[in-house]
C-alpha cells in the first residue's frame, strides 16, 4: 500500500518496471511495484487530477497541473525538464501525437506544443472547455468537450469533423478499428457507436 498526501483521482502509468501516480497533493509520485516504496517524489506546484502520459522510449513524463502549466519530468530521477505556463486551468491530460502534445484548456482551445522544448505548433479554438484525455489515432486526434462536442482534428490542427452529444465528454473516445466508442454523462444514452468518418452507427441505453 502506497499512501499519498492528498486523494488520487487518476490511474497509475507504468514503464514495466516503475509505476507513476500523480496526486491532488501536488505531486507526482514514482512507487516500486513490488512493495509500495517511494522511489521519487517531484513536487510541480498545483494539483493533477490526470494520470501523466509517458514517451515512447520511456524517458519522459508530460503532465498538466491545476496550477495552469505542462511538465516534463526525466522518469528516471523526476528532474523537471521543462514548464510552460498557461492562462486557464489544464484539466485536459497531454497526449503524444509524432513529436507533439496534445491537450485543452477550460477556455475552449486545443494545443499542440513540441514535446522536446514546449515550443508552440499550433492553437485551435473549440468554444467550449476541454476536460479530459484526447484520443490519438493515426493523424488524427479526438478532444471531447464538457458541452458535449467531439471535436476530430488532424495533425495540423485543421479541423476534419465534430459531433455534439446530449450530454458531457469527460474522456475521449474508445477506438474499435475504423469505429468510436463514446461515453457520455447524463444525457438519453451513455454510449454511442460512431465511425472514424462521423456516420452513427448505435446507441445504448440500459435497461431501467
Amino acid at each position: 500500500k502506497f499512501q499519498a498526501e492528498k486523494s488520487l483521482w487518476s490511474q497509475p502509468v507504468t514503464d514495466g518496471t516503475t509505476l507513476f501516480v500523480s496526486a491532488l497533493d501536488h505531486n507526482l509520485y514514482a512507487i516500486n511495484p513490488k512493495d509500495g516504496s517511494k522511489i521519487w517524489a517531484t513536487n510541480l506546484g498545483g494539483a493533477v487530477v490526470y494520470a501523466p502520459s509517458l514517451s515512447a522510449d520511456n524517458s519522459t513524463l508530460y503532465v498538466t497541473t491545476l496550477a495552469n502549466e505542462v511538465l516534463a519530468l526525466n522518469a528516471k530521477d523526476g528532474a523537471i525538464i521543462w514548464r510552460k505556463p498557461y492562462q486557464t486551468s489544464l484539466w485536459s491530460q497531454p497526449v503524444i501525437m509524432g513529436e507533439n502534445l496534445i491537450f485543452g484548456d477550460l477556455s475552449g482551445n486545443v494545443y499542440a506544443i513540441a514535446a522536446k522544448d514546449n515550443a508552440n505548433v499550433w492553437s485551435v479554438p473549440v468554444n467550449d472547455p476541454v476536460a479530459g484525455k484526447p484520443t490519438v489515432v493515426g493523424d488524427m486526434v479526438y478532444i471531447p468537450t464538457e458541452n458535449g462536442k467531439l471535436v476530430a482534428l488532424r495533425a495540423d490542427g485543421s479541423l476534419a469533423w465534430m459531433k455534439t452529444f446530449d450530454g458531457k465528454l469527460y474522456n475521449g473516445p474508445v477506438e474499435m478499428g475504423d469505429k468510436l466508442l463514446v461515453g457520455v454523462v447524463g444525457g438519453k444514452y451513455p454510449l454511442y457507436m460512431i465511425t472514424n468518418q462521423n456516420a452513427d452507427v448505435w446507441q445504448f441505453a440500459p435497461a431501467k
